[in-house]
């Protein structure tokens, strides 16, 4: 066996048991909320070694999607050095960057720079004011969409919630936000709420087809 196929292995066999402590778990389930996040990282950072990602991809032409939150360009970066083929590789919760030190500006010209290397990246902070103001995502999605790379976008809803006492708590519903609309936020909310919000900011009946449809073909199917 080779060490490539070994090391994919025992990959495996760390994901395995990690579903299994999951499952052992005897507590309130999370999803993702900020425990699940914390699990994920812990168990990304201690056991996944760094190169896994982009050797799997290789040996099984299996797409990449990463939890950004802030360096993009870092993530792509790192997973092309390692062998990743950058059409299969997309940058998820992109807009979250515009709740760190960038400017939207500065995280425009970083997402173009992705997609002009040929990756794709992912916006879901639909309707979290208090994470992406609506003004700036459309910004971000203008200025990619007229320097030519709208077929480089995807979008999706981020929703998060856990389980408390048999009750679905969703984030962002408790304070500090206390948003009242944070239960509305699940996926049918991209067609009831952000679509027609998108059409109201001028995008077109195409563009937004090209990011719901076109694009997640051409990614999942490896075109």
């Amino acid at each position: 066996m080779s060490r490539l196929r070994r090391q994919v292995l025992y990959d495996r066999y760390i994901f395995m048991a990690y579903l299994a402590v999951l499952v052992a778990i005897p507590q309130s389930v999370f999803a993702w909320g900020r425990e699940g996040h914390q699990i994920i990282v812990i168990v990304a950072e201690h056991y996944m070694r760094p190169e896994t990602a982009a050797r799997v991809q290789k040996l099984n032409g299996a797409p990449i999607a990463t939890h950004d939150g802030s360096g993009a360009r870092e993530q792509f970066n790192w997973l092309i050095q390692n062998g990743a083929t950058p059409r299969r590789v997309f940058i998820s919760h992109v807009d979250m960057g515009l709740h760190g030190r960038q400017t939207r500006e500065q995280v425009s010209e970083e997402l173009i720079s992705i997609a002009k290397d040929g990756g794709y990246m992912e916006f879901d902070t639909f309707g979290q004011e208090s994470y992406t103001p609506w003004r700036d995502l459309v910004f971000l999605w203008r200025s990619i969409c007229d320097a030519g790379f709208a077929n480089r976008m995807l979008i999706s809803m981020d929703c998060n919630w856990h389980w408390e006492n048999g009750k679905k708590i969703f984030e962002g519903a408790d304070k500090p936000n206390a948003d009242p609309d944070a239960s509305r936020r699940t996926y049918a909310y991209m067609m009831t709420d952000a679509v027609p919000k998108l059409l109201k900011s001028g995008f077109s009946q195409k563009e937004i087809h090209t990011f719901l449809v076109d694009n997640p073909r051409r990614y999942f199917c490896g075109e």
